[in-house]
This record gives structure tokens, sequence and C-alpha cells, in this order.
């Protein structure tokens, strides 16, 4: 029994070292073919040669989104993916790194807001990149299905302790089409289930709402979608974290007035 245990874990750790090692494979000459038609793209062109670099520049950013979650899921499952501790100025780099995705939007006349709420601490120790990963799986999936309007996303503390363990809650609610209660099942089962074979059902359409539900769980986190069809909807995800300085936590009411940037 332990012999065929020990051989299905290393049949496992090969499949996730292929499948790791074909992703970075996959991505350098994707970078090459990204660098070079954005080269070109900056050069002088036709309408119907701008047109065709652009499907190819956007076509290949997909690929790459595709392989970067897929590498970030096998090492989900294989369990060797773990969240960094390190200290971090949350607000300001929230919105500096919102920028991009501000951008995103912009393209489609689409009005992004970030506010977060002024009781949240300056500095606070947890896996920003993670937590900027599960925010902009989000954020992309709105611009993917709102036409016009906005996308709002709001961070602000649910819980704290006065040893500095904070919980924060992140929002985003969009004007989008929404959601047909039919259809809310499927991505709370995406959202919820941890089978490595229900996962691979979705692969290819909707992943990213699927790594983002896995990352938010490794960090002890919840993740649910609320939407009425033709109303929009509204992602949400809670993010254990702490503050880097537990003696300066002020414990005061939530207060009503955030800091906004659109």
């Amino acid at each position: 029994m332990r012999a065929q245990l020990a051989e299905a874990q290393q049949h496992n750790r090969d499949k996730t070292d292929f499948i790791v090692n074909m992703g970075h494979d996959i991505r350098t000459p994707l970078h090459g073919i990204l660098g070079m038609t954005n080269l070109v793209l900056e050069s002088s062109l036709t309408d119907e040669q701008r047109s065709y670099l652009e499907m190819v520049s956007s076509s290949a950013e997909r690929l790459s989104d595709v392989v970067a979650q897929s590498l970030v899921f096998t090492r989900i499952e294989a369990g060797t993916l773990t969240l960094k501790d390190e200290t971090v100025a949350l607000a300001e780099t929230l919105d500096y790194e919102l920028y991009v995705l501000r951008l995103t939007a912009q393209k489609k006349n689409l009005t992004l807001i970030f506010t977060v709420s002024r009781e949240i601490p300056r500095q606070v120790n947890t896996d920003i990149a993670r937590l900027l990963q599960v925010i902009g799986h989000l954020v992309n999936n709105a611009i993917k299905f709102t036409t016009k309007g906005s996308i709002e996303v709001l961070v602000r503390v649910v819980t704290r302790q006065a040893d500095g363990a904070l919980v924060l809650k992140c929002t985003v609610t969009d004007t989008g089409i929404g959601i047909a209660q039919e259809k809310l099942a499927g991505i709370r089962d995406k959202f919820h289930h941890n089978h490595t074979s229900f996962a691979r059902k979705y692969w290819g359409g909707g992943m990213g709402l699927t790594v983002a539900a896995r990352i938010v769980q490794l960090a002890g986190g919840e993740i649910d979608v609320e939407s009425t069809d033709g109303l929009g909807a509204t992602f949400w995800f809670t993010w254990p974290c702490r503050s880097a300085v537990p003696e300066t936590i002020n414990h005061q009411p939530p207060p009503d007035d955030e800091v906004e940037s659109a």
C-alpha cells in the first residue's frame, strides 16, 4: 500500500513538473510574438494591417493568460503553491496596480472606480501579488460582460482583532448583463468544488474564476457572487491578512468616508 501511494505521489509530481515546464516553454515564444507585434504596431501601418496585428496581439495575450492560469492552477492542485507574507502599503499598491485595469475599462468607455475604506491600516502583511491576481480576474470578468456604465471595486475591513489580524472584503460590482439564476449555480460550483476533474470540465471557459476561487480558499477566505439577470453582478471575497503595526490599530466604527480613486 505504501509503495503504491509513493508511486502515485511521484506520478503526480512528474505530471506537475511536466505541465509547469511545458507552460514555461510556451510562454517564451509567446513573449517574443507579443514583443515583436507591439513593435510593429508602433510603425506606420494601414488601418487594415493595424486591425490584423491588434487581433494577433489580443490572441497572444489571451493565450499567455491561459498559460499563466494553468500554471497557478497546477501548483494549487499539487499543493506546491504557498502564499507569501510581505509588508505592503495596501491602498497605494492597489491603486497603482489597478491603473492598467482602468485603461482596459476605458477602451470600452467604462469607468473603473476604486474605493478603499479609511479603517484599513496603511501597511498590512499579505501576499499582495495573489490578492491582485484575484481582483484582476474579477475585474476583467466584469469588463468582459459590461457594455456600458461602470465597475466599482470596494475594499473594506469586516473583522479586526487586537493582535492585528484582519479580514478584508473586496467587492467588485458591475452594471453589465447580469447572470441568469440558472447559471449562478454553475458559477458557485466553480467556487466551491475542489475536485480536479470538475475544474478540468471548465478549462478554457471561466478558468480565471476557478483560479481566483482556489487562491481565495488557499488564503483562508470565502468567495461568492450575487446577480440578477440584466441588472449587473457583484462578486465578493474575503481575505485574511494582518496589520503590519498591530499596536497602532485604532478601534472605531467603519466610517462612511472612504478614499476613492476613479
